[in-house]
């Protein structure tokens, strides 16, 4: 008696099948971003104890002689160096550190919803609107405002202001953390206080979302990262 499968379980299977390539991709992902995570904070450590050695060195030559003003601007400007070496690695951590909290976060929830979507709606639903990719929590069980960039996913208001301020200290280019495309204009979207995120948001798929932020954001704003408000969208609007 053979046994044949629907379009529908061909679907979700076809879905769950993408997740576990996705999630073997994310794991090679993050082992080497932590590799080189852990290779920048060996040199982080070099150069502090090269800065501490120096120290050590002018210390000892007060004790013996008089040092030259030539001798102590060339050791503060070694110093200078080696601090500004030290601030370039760490700013480079934290942005491993954001990535490898991304890819884990994404890799969770394909893990924890593979098997589980009716159809690409619901699944981009579930993954990308009730969560924000970063922290993952569930945005419909509290008040909050959620930046909506034009490819339709959404970020909660404490991860975005942290991004953006990753962002312009590390002079990088706005990224989404749900499909890692480059972000040119963003929609500012305050949630409904009383009705939460599925009545002020609705539950359409990434393409509906994506058309109507299209509409909404003039071409004119896709060169610069411009914040739209508006107070909410009722499904079937």
């Amino acid at each position: 008696m053979s046994i044949t499968k629907n379009d529908g379980d061909t679907e979700i299977s076809g879905l769950s099948s993408i997740r576990m390539i996705l999630c073997t991709q994310r794991a090679k992902i993050i082992a080497t971003l932590e590799r080189t995570k852990r290779s920048l904070e060996n040199e982080i450590v070099t150069y502090t104890a090269a800065i501490a050695e120096k120290v050590k060195n002018a210390e000892t030559t007060d004790v013996n002689m008089k040092s030259d003003e030539s001798e102590d601007k060339a050791l503060q400007s070694a110093i200078q160096v080696y601090h500004e070496k030290i601030s370039l690695l760490q700013r480079r951590v934290m942005k491993i550190d954001l990535d490898i909290n991304i890819e884990t976060s994404m890799m969770n929830l394909d893990q924890r919803y593979n098997g589980r979507a009716d159809d690409e709606a619901t699944c981009s639903y579930w993954v990308f609107d009730n969560f924000c990719p970063i922290c993952r929590s569930n945005k419909s069980t509290r008040n909050s405002i959620a930046f909506t960039v034009p490819c339709g996913h959404d970020i909660c208001d404490q991860c975005f202001n942290d991004y953006m301020l990753h962002v312009s200290n590390n002079q990088g280019s706005l990224i989404c953390p749900g499909c890692r495309t480059v972000v040119e204009s963003v929609l500012l979207v305050q949630l409904d206080e009383k009705k939460g995120l599925r009545n002020s948001l609705s539950v359409r798929t990434l393409y509906e979302r994506r058309n109507l932020l299209e509409t909404l954001l003039p071409q004119a704003a896709r060169s610069i990262v411009e914040i739209w408000r508006f107070s909410s969208i009722r499904r079937g609007q």
